[in-house]
């Protein structure tokens, strides 16, 4: 992530997506590193203006993360794509993923 910070989005990609197969190759199926992954990689292309490419891994992380029952992750990333969502004029699948959110911190709270 040091390179994510510094801006070099095309290199921090790149590490992110070879993680994401060093974990596919080594570790379960659902595991919270790859969840881990995942989400970095999504921030990344977020910072790229690839918002496209985010949600389909930020949804990739949701899913690990809900099989793991890793609630603060959960609310962390739909947080993240309702942003996505909102900053694209998207108020239905924003409102989806405000009201999953609310329900998460209604029941785990």
């Amino acid at each position: 992530m040091i390179l994510y910070y510094r801006k070099q989005y095309d290199e921090a990609a790149k590490m992110a997506k070879a993680t994401i197969e060093i974990y596919q190759a080594l570790l379960p199926e659902v595991h919270h590193l790859t969840s881990t992954a995942y989400f970095n990689l999504a921030l990344i292309e977020e910072a790229e203006n690839r918002d496209e490419e985010a949600l389909e891994h930020y949804q990739q992380a949701l899913r690990i993360d809900s099989r793991l029952g890793r609630v603060d992750n959960l609310i962390m990333t739909a947080e993240y794509i309702a942003d996505i969502y909102q900053r694209n004029e998207m108020p239905d699948d924003e409102k989806i993923y405000r009201e999953w959110i609310n329900e998460l911190l209604e029941q785990y709270s």
